[in-house]
């Protein structure tokens, strides 16, 4: 009996790192889907000269091939100019063609100046989410593009704000609008917002979504299309 256990500890140990190589590729599969689909959103507030200290940042995702665009309203709202930037810093001016206030859901329109489809991604379903479920979040926070992170559901209906699902994955400012995957790609909510009992605005292990089947609700209210 003695002799085996090395042999079993051996196994036990290989056992260990297939497993964490499997989930390495999961996540690796989950950004590789989502990252061509998310873009960064430049934005000119109203009444301001057009500076470069002047422009905000923001987050979306590319829904539709013909260039529909989700993001958060409060990354939008009252903006004389919006420019959408994609994987590849191609740059597109946007069109904002709804929203919604109430639930913070804008969806924003972009065409290819040569009639060329969008790469977008897959919404999924945030009713079938479940506590302790990982997640990742693409966008550009604090205007850094094209940046991954990864977390689990917190909760879901939190104390305070019921109608967001509450996580630990880090997103910051500038994160707002983009979108939350599961590791199969599909979209399941929009980053919007993040709880820190300091000053400073910075990530603190506390951060909300919003439900993609909120944003869902707002797509159907405007009679836009989308796969």
């Amino acid at each position: 009996m003695k002799r085996l256990l090395p042999l079993l500890v051996v196994i036990f140990i290989g056992c260990a790192c297939l497993g964490h190589q499997g989930i390495d590729t999961a996540f690796i599969d989950a950004a590789t889907d989502i990252r061509p689909a998310t873009v960064l959103v430049k934005t000119l507030p109203a009444g301001v000269l057009d500076l470069e200290e002047n422009w905000c940042f923001g987050s979306g995702v590319i829904i539709s091939k013909s260039g529909h665009i989700l993001t958060c309203f409060h990354v939008v709202d009252r903006r004389q100019k919006i420019v959408v930037v994609d994987l590849s810093t191609e740059e597109y001016d946007a069109e904002l063609v709804a929203g919604n206030p109430f639930t913070d859901v804008a969806v924003l329109k972009i065409s290819h100046p040569e009639g060329e489809n969008f790469c977008y991604a897959e919404l999924g379903d945030s009713d079938a989410l479940m506590p302790g479920q990982w997640v990742i979040a693409s966008g550009a926070p604090a205007a850094f593009r094209d940046s991954i992170t990864a977390g689990v559901i917190s909760c879901l209906n939190p104390d305070n704000f019921p109608t967001w699902i509450q996580m630990d994955v880090a997103i910051n400012p500038g994160s707002s609008g983009g979108p939350i995957c599961t590791l199969d790609g599909k979209v399941i909510g929009l980053a919007c917002a993040i709880v820190n009992p300091s000053p400073f605005r910075a990530y603190a292990g506390i951060s909300f979504a919003i439900p993609i089947n909120t944003a869902k609700d707002v797509l159907r209210d405007f009679e836009i299309d989308y796969p």
